[in-house]
């Protein structure tokens, strides 16, 4: 997949769902948020990997790696959950898993 293949699935991610983006500032706009089906890995220890995210129509893209693992409590209110930074088609991305076990990516509404 090459860098326009990319960046023509990031933006048509759906359906969103909108919220307020973080922060004290008015003007920072609302995010958008999209639901995806996700396959993962998980260790005896209790350890999630995912493995390939769903998108565009059900299309299947590999994680080629996750960068870093976080907690995103903050980035959410009221909302638990785990932040991943994994690279797909060699791009890092943001990928969440909310406290009730489903799986999101993220992106700011540009309209």
């Amino acid at each position: 997949m090459n860098e326009a293949d990319y960046q023509r699935i990031i933006p048509v991610i759906g359906p969103y769902e909108k919220f307020p983006a973080k922060g004290e500032d008015p003007e920072a706009g609302v995010m958008l948020r999209a639901y995806v089906a996700v396959d993962a890995r998980f260790s005896p220890e209790g350890k999630v990997t995912p493995l390939a995210v769903y998108w565009d129509g059900g299309k299947k893209y590999e994680v080629e790696s996750v960068k870093s693992t976080e907690p995103a409590a903050l980035l959410y209110p009221g909302k638990a959950g785990i932040r991943y930074i994994c690279r797909v088609l060699g791009r890092d991305m943001q990928l969440f898993l909310a406290g009730d076990g489903r799986w999101y990516v993220e992106r700011k509404q540009t309209e």
